[in-house]
């Protein structure tokens, strides 16, 4: 559900498959992840791990909104947009143009006596 949620709500919800195929890859590696005890644990893993893939066709665009992170990476990386997003700027450049007292944590620093 939670899958479901974030598909539908945030261009970003591929970072959820993508722990899970590290958090997999780690399991496999581990010495004894194959052994017969491990069977029923790897299961119920990948069987959530596919519903999680599943989960991510259950938007409004199916497999086109699927693969919407891919098309997103790309626009995020396009100097118009790299230029004018806050979030997207590089940290110099942010610090540049807008500065370092506007920052909220500025003024906190102030207050403390360790602090710039």
């Amino acid at each position: 559900m939670i899958q479901v949620c974030w598909v539908n709500t945030q261009g970003l919800f591929l970072l959820e498959p993508i722990l899970i195929g590290f958090a997999l890859l780690d399991a496999a590696t581990r010495p004894g992840a194959f052994a017969k005890e491990q069977r029923a644990w790897w299961r119920t893993t990948l069987g959530a791990t596919g519903l999680t893939g599943l989960a991510c066709l259950f938007n409004p665009y199916g497999l086109a909104g699927a693969l919407y992170p891919i098309q997103l990476a790309g626009t995020m990386s396009n100097p118009i947009f790299r230029n004018t997003i806050g979030e997207l700027k590089p940290l110099p450049t942010f610090i540049q143009d807008v500065g370092l007292d506007s920052l909220p944590s500025s003024s906190i620093w102030r207050r403390w006596p360790w602090g710039p």
